[in-house]
């Protein structure tokens, strides 16, 4: 059964998962309260929302910068592994301003 697609959950944006892409898909922080309710803040989704619902939902890498990543070499692949910092501030998005497709067309929506 193939993989059920991806997507991600900023409005405006309209990346989704596919074979070959570099583009990575972040969950939202669901164990500490605080972070989930910063990103989701961020996000302008209601901090209500059932955790359920979060789990399912993705933030794709166009919306984090070169140092929001700890970047590793895999002893085994021999490839670099890049992860989300395990940071509050790592979400670009902020409640004033939201960056969409930061590489090619970087659009700002303002709250």
């Amino acid at each position: 059964m193939p993989a059920a697609m991806v997507l991600c959950v900023v409005k405006g944006c309209d990346n989704k998962s596919k074979v070959y892409s570099i583009i990575m898909f972040h969950r939202i922080p669901t164990k500490n309260k605080k972070r989930k309710n910063q990103w989701l803040a961020a996000l302008n989704i209601d901090l209500k929302t059932p955790v359920e619902s979060i789990k399912k939902w993705r933030v794709c890498s166009e919306h984090f910068g070169p140092d929001d990543y700890l970047v590793n070499m895999d002893s085994i692949t021999r490839t670099t592994v890049r992860r989300l910092k395990d940071t509050q501030n790592s979400l670009i998005i902020t409640k004033s301003q939201l960056f969409i497709f930061r590489r090619s067309k970087c659009t700002m929506y303002t709250n």
